[in-house]
């Protein structure tokens, strides 16, 4: 518990709720553990994998995936979530088997990001990416927000990976993206860490995605005289509300075009961002109602 609060070192001003929030997403690493018994190997060490720049292409885009070769950043993630339309989630998982396979080994990291298990299309996801015939050499794995979507995860990898031997345990990255998740954290870890010496992978890291868990927060009042000054505070202006419309209104057409993310009033926008746009339509019709 004590890595992650330690990783929310850097704040900025954030525009929806006048208040402040952790920057985005750091990878976390933690401690190598040695896999003494497993069934798919005798004893290894982890290694160390600079992760500095982390860069997020969409699954479905083959033409930015083409262009990765040519990208210095030191890990990449072709990613199945929240960057690609659901309608496009068939695609993405095509381009990202046939791009494991095609692209020139060693250089940067390449990794794929599934949909989450909450989800109920990561094993989809899974079937997809560990049929192929280049396996990544890490998974990561969004929205844990409990020991026994940690234990999905494990129970399908190994079933999916029976009769195919690995060299090196597959890295998991997990991510915490709700209150839910942060309380869950150390059980996830420690589970995660424990099944992943029988199943052949190696939990390495986790994500703080702040986006995701400011959209989950709610908030909190010890006596009744703060109630009015609070609600007040956390309440959006008309200028959010118009932000909120306008983004939801064009993130559903670009949903029929079959696109993810986009750019709108100059930031990029993906479902973490939507979330919050939703919660502030939703304040509004509390406020509305009373």
């Amino acid at each position: 518990m004590s890595r992650i609060m330690a990783s929310l070192f850097s704040y900025r001003a954030h525009g929806l709720l006048n208040t402040v929030f952790p920057v985005a997403t750091r990878i976390i690493g933690l401690p190598s553990i040695s896999l003494l018994g497993s069934r798919h190997h005798q004893h290894c060490e982890a290694r160390y994998v600079p992760r500095r720049a982390v860069l997020y292409v969409p699954g479905d885009d083959e033409h930015k995936i083409s262009k990765l070769p040519g990208l210095h950043a030191d890990c990449t993630i072709m990613d199945c979530e929240d960057g690609v339309a659901q309608n496009r989630k068939e695609v993405a998982r095509e381009t990202i088997r046939n791009a494991l396979a095609t692209l020139p080994q060693g250089g940067p990291e390449r990794t794929v990001r599934l949909n989450s298990v909450a989800s109920g299309i990561a094993e989809e996801d899974l079937r997809a990416i560990l049929s192929g015939p280049t396996l990544p050499p890490t998974l990561l794995l969004p929205k844990v927000d409990t020991v026994e979507e940690i234990r999905w995860f494990a129970d399908q990898f190994s079933t999916l990976m029976k009769g195919r031997s690995l060299p090196v345990p597959m890295n998991l990255i997990t991510y915490v993206e709700s209150a839910m998740g942060l309380l869950n954290f150390q059980n996830v870890c420690e589970e995660g860490s424990r099944l992943g010496q029988s199943a052949g992978f190696r939990l390495v890291g986790t994500v703080f995605g702040s986006d995701d868990f400011c959209a989950s927060m709610g908030k909190q009042v010890i006596h009744p005289g703060q109630i009015n000054a609070v609600q007040k505070a956390f309440s959006p202006s008309a200028r959010q509300l118009d932000w909120a419309r306008e983004l939801i209104s064009t993130f559903e057409e670009h949903q029929k075009l079959g696109k993810g993310a986009f750019t709108f009033r100059g930031s990029m926008i993906d479902m973490p961002v939507l979330r919050q746009a939703r919660n502030v339509l939703a304040l509004a019709l509390a406020d509305a109602a009373r």
